[in-house]
């Protein structure tokens, strides 16, 4: 039987302190190990917690959370870098993927451990537009700053996390 998306959700934001995560909500507040160690590989994971690093913090990042019924046969289209294989222990099933003190969405899944696929797109075009956005902007005020940044640079950074249950 051919592994297909079964449930996905989809973020917009721009992250706090660069970071996106991935846990499910028994695990609580996180332990930071993930978090440092993205801060040297980009892309780490505990069997609690996946952390991406996010290549700049001016522009708005996409993220899909995707569930999956099995492994995934083909990788994104469109020239995505990946994957970076990890696992993730979810004993109450509600995930969460957002930021420290950012945006948050949610995907219930099965209880259990999961394989997990994450994969990136963008990540030097976005340093480059935020560098270019920032230079070009400087005269408006911040929240005019702001907006624009969300106008012109959202959708440059793009990450979709796979998952499905270990067998």
């Amino acid at each position: 039987m051919e592994a297909r998306r079964t449930a996905s959700q989809q973020l917009r934001s721009v992250p706090a302190y660069r970071l996106l995560t991935l846990m499910d909500a028994e695990h609580g507040a996180s332990d930071g190990v993930a978090a440092r160690a993205a801060r040297q590989q980009e892309i780490a994971g505990t069997d609690q917690e996946i952390a991406v690093l996010v290549a700049q913090d001016s522009l708005p990042v996409d993220a899909e959370l995707e569930l999956w019924s099995g492994p995934p046969t083909e990788p994104p289209p469109d020239g995505w870098y990946g994957p970076v294989p990890l696992t993730l222990d979810c004993p109450s099933g509600e995930l969460h993927l957002g930021s420290p003190t950012g945006a948050v969405v949610g995907l219930t899944v099965p209880a259990g451990w999961y394989d997990v696929h994450v994969y990136h797109l963008g990540r030097s075009e976005a340093e480059e537009a935020a560098e270019t956005l920032d230079r070009e902007l400087q005269h408006l005020s911040i929240p005019q700053r702001v907006a624009e940044f969300e106008r012109r640079g959202g959708g440059i950074e793009r990450y979709v996390i796979r998952l499905w249950p270990r067998r």
